[in-house]
């Protein structure tokens, strides 16, 4: 049986599959993403998604995950938990979310939230601009590069998850999303118009110095000793053993439901 039969009034004439995942609790759903698009199928019925997004990824995606079962909120009237599709691009290093329920009979399932975009890595640089911490322009070129790799955990009884960022240097940027009673104009905490100052406590703010110095000091030993044919070729944390963790979450825990 054919996917998609083109043209499909859900897809471009020249959309390609990029990447699919199983749901990890229906066998029978599965999110494809496309160059374009984002849909969730039902196997019974491949030619007719049951949910569908325009992604506006930049560029198109590479990675997927899916998280199941997330708590309900004081606020939903849902009896069951939604689930969080997460989908990555390598190119323009960002990871949108699609949060949406698979529904309990005889109901289908929908979205339950507008889609957002997870903090970038080079996010926390602005974020931080007036903090005094990650300012200096290496580090923002540093971060301003490909993902190799993007995951999502959720906490234990669905109180909500962590979305691991892995770049091409080896840096490890983690977001974390939880449950809270009161609403957010800004789920995403993201550099930018709307965006709210970020105020780090004194125990963040010396991790985020002793990172900057530290990243400073490899990247100048790697400037020095290796040349420009390698430098291209350094998309692996071989020059970065251990990498670093740059938490970009600092009491900004988010509200997931509108």
């Amino acid at each position: 049986m054919d996917l998609f039969i083109l043209p499909h009034c859900l897809l471009h004439q020249a959309d390609r599959v990029m990447v699919s995942v199983q749901h990890v609790n229906n066998a029978f759903l599965h999110m494809v993403a496309t160059d374009h698009n984002l849909v969730v199928i039902d196997e019974r019925f491949p030619s007719s998604p049951v949910l569908h997004w325009s992604h506006t990824l930049t560029s198109p995606p590479q990675y997927i995950d899916v998280i199941s079962g997330l708590a309900p909120t004081l606020l939903s009237d849902r009896g069951c938990g939604d689930d969080v599709t997460f989908l990555a691009s390598q190119t323009s290093h960002e990871t949108h979310c699609f949060q949406w329920t698979a529904g309990e009979p005889p109901q289908p399932p929908q979205a339950t939230v507008t889609p957002w975009r997870v903090s970038q890595a080079e996010d926390f640089v602005h974020l931080c601009r007036g903090e005094g911490v990650l300012s200096h322009q290496s580090l923002l070129a540093r971060l301003s590069v490909s993902l190799i790799g993007m995951c999502a955990m959720s906490h234990p009884q669905g109180e909500g998850f962590t979305v691991f960022q892995m770049t091409a240097h080896g840096d490890i940027c983690h977001q974390t999303y939880q449950f809270s009673d009161t609403s957010t104009t800004d789920v995403t905490r993201v550099a930018g118009p709307g965006s709210d100052a970020v105020s780090l406590d004194p125990v963040t703010r010396e991790m985020c110095t002793r990172w900057q110095q530290e990243a400073e000091r490899k990247t100048q030993i790697v400037d020095d000793v290796v040349t420009e044919w390698t430098l291209r070729h350094c998309h692996t944390s071989h020059y970065y053993p251990g990498g670093w963790c740059l938490c970009v979450e600092p009491r900004h825990s988010q509200f997931l439901y509108q």
